[in-house]
């Protein structure tokens, strides 16, 4: 349970601080949502793995959740 509690709180984080930077459209998206992108994200690029955690979490939601470009 606290391995999944540290996995939301990552994620809602990330996404926050990104929304905030505005590179990710996606305010109301669930902490648990962006949980499940990310794992579909993996499940289809899985040698994202041996990447740093941030760099598989930031394409995961930019491809899900990117701001259209201006």
């Amino acid at each position: 349970m606290l391995d999944a509690g540290v996995c939301l709180g990552y994620m809602g984080g990330f996404a926050e601080t990104r929304v905030a930077a505005k590179s990710l459209c996606a305010p109301s998206a669930s902490a648990g949502a962006l949980v499940r992108v990310y794992i579909a994200y993996m499940d289809k690029y899985p040698k994202l793995m041996d990447e740093p955690r941030w760099v598989g979490v930031g394409l995961a939601l930019e491809d899900a959740y990117g701001c259209p470009v201006k």
